[in-house]
């Protein structure tokens, strides 16, 4: 009869509940609605492993996940909450360490956020977003030399990284680099046609400069020079030869 108990108690619905087996599916879940930019969505399943499941061996990941859709909700205390809680489970976690550089960089702390991003450097020093993120609160803090370094180190780890060009570009741009800066913004928007940060820096800048802004500028402030130069020529050769005749 105990035997038989303990078959039945062991099958029943109570004890699979706590199946941390299920957990990743849960994050998982959180992940995808995440990616695709459901955030609320993805906030809840983050929300409902944490609560079924409370002590998991997933919680580090579900905390961290939490935190990143809870900052794209615009909810950035509540965002720093679920990253500290990751980070209590594990302080050697990067993504958590450059999550909380993001929303501390949101909120205007840029000190405390380049800290963050440099202690996510420390145990990861090929994470690109946190070199670009480094990059963001130089920039804020006055250090655009520093910046522009940070910005590169992003493009030396990857090359395709539209928002290091744009930054790069700024950082060039209060280094009164301006040719530089204007290349670094075009190579941004290469690389993301939309990015409308990049188009309105390059805008500002051509403004700033009076560059023409296109090719098709350029050429047709070049047909207006020169309509100018052959309209003067005209003038002078009238002067000088029909007059003369007369």
């Amino acid at each position: 009869m105990l035997t038989l108990v303990l078959i039945t108690f062991s099958f029943s619905p109570l004890v699979h509940a706590f199946d941390y087996s299920d957990v990743p599916g849960l994050i998982d879940d959180g992940d995808t609605f995440y990616e695709q930019g459901r955030y609320q969505e993805a906030l809840d399943m983050y929300d409902k492993a944490l609560s079924l499941f409370p002590k998991s061996p997933y919680d580090l990941y579900a905390w961290n996940g939490r935190g990143h859709a809870l900052y794209y909700l615009g909810r950035y205390q509540e965002a720093l909450d679920a990253y500290d809680k990751a980070l209590l489970i594990s302080p050697d976690f990067p993504f958590a360490w450059n999550g909380k550089g993001n929303v501390l960089y949101s909120l205007g702390r840029y000190q405390e956020a380049l800290d963050a991003y440099n202690k996510a450097l420390s145990i990861n020093t090929g994470y690109v977003y946190a070199w670009n993120g480094k990059g963001d609160a130089l920039f804020h803090l006055g250090r655009n030399q520093e910046a522009l370094d940070a910005y590169n180190k992003a493009l030396s780890l990857n090359a395709e990284y539209s928002y290091a060009w744009n930054g790069k570009g700024v950082a060039l741009e209060n280094l009164g680099k301006n040719q530089e800066a204007l290349v670094a913004y075009d190579k941004a928007l290469s690389i993301d046609p939309n990015y409308g940060s990049a188009k309105s820096n390059k805008e500002r800048l051509l403004a700033k400069t009076g560059t023409p802004k296109t090719l098709w500028d350029r050429n047709i402030l070049i047909y207006l020079i020169l309509l100018v130069f052959v309209v003067l020529l005209g003038a002078l050769v009238y002067d000088t030869y029909y007059k003369k005749g007369k």
